[in-house]
């Protein structure tokens, strides 16, 4: 039991340090011996718990998405699926999301390099980027037009496609703060902005797409 508890302890180590790193460096920037600097372990153990450093990456990758997979856009609107056909439970399945991606990116919880790395992913073309479209931003995505397409039918292509990058917009933009005056020590949004920046996605919102305001 101590040998596995040692061992696990050792695998977080290389993930948090890797995660930092790469959020305030860019994964294309960081070396094996910075990140074993930085967990403050022997360098051969990032081949021995993870077989590469891009399988460390991966996992960092996963680490940081991990609530949002658990919780996808998709899953929020299945829970309001008999709901959908009105517009107080659009209104409601949409605030829903809103809460969810927010949560998922900035929760209070989530160690401060979480809502950094997929900004830095997404910087340049990258082997990671297919982990990141493949199991969050394409399933998003799809769920969030599919929600759009049932507010307003009417609506081509291009607008649902518009009005997603809306819903998200506001949210994604926030992943990498570009005035540092916003953050406190903890690299951190403070509760009330994030409350602030929720209720004004919400609304935002909920106009643009002729919903209640609930």
């Amino acid at each position: 039991m101590a040998t596995y508890s040692t061992s696990e302890k050792t695998r977080q180590a290389f993930i948090k340090a890797t995660g930092e790193l790469a959020a305030e460096r860019g994964f294309s920037d960081i070396s094996i011996r910075l990140i074993a600097e930085r967990a403050g372990e022997n360098i051969s153990g990032i081949h021995y718990h993870f077989g590469s450093k891009e399988k460390l990456f991966e996992e960092v990758v996963r680490a940081a998405t991990k609530k949002h997979r658990e919780n996808p856009s998709s899953k929020i609107f299945q829970s309001f699926q008999n709901e959908l056909n009105t517009p107080e439970g659009q209104s409601k399945a949409l605030k829903a999301v809103i809460h969810g991606f927010i949560v998922a990116v900035f929760s209070p919880k989530n160690p401060w390099w979480h809502s950094y790395i997929p900004y830095q992913i997404m910087q340049s073309e990258n082997p990671l980027q297919k982990i990141l479209k493949e199991e969050i931003i394409t399933p998003d995505v799809t769920a969030i037009r599919e929600f759009v397409k049932r507010v307003k039918p009417e609506f081509g292509n291009e607008k649902v496609m518009l009005y997603t990058k809306i819903i998200q917009g506001s949210i994604i933009m926030h992943t990498h703060d570009i005035e540092d005056g916003l953050l406190g020590s903890g690299r951190k949004y403070s509760l009330e902005y994030l409350q602030e920046l929720e209720r004004v996605t919400i609304r935002q919102n909920q106009f643009l797409l002729g919903l209640p305001f609930l």
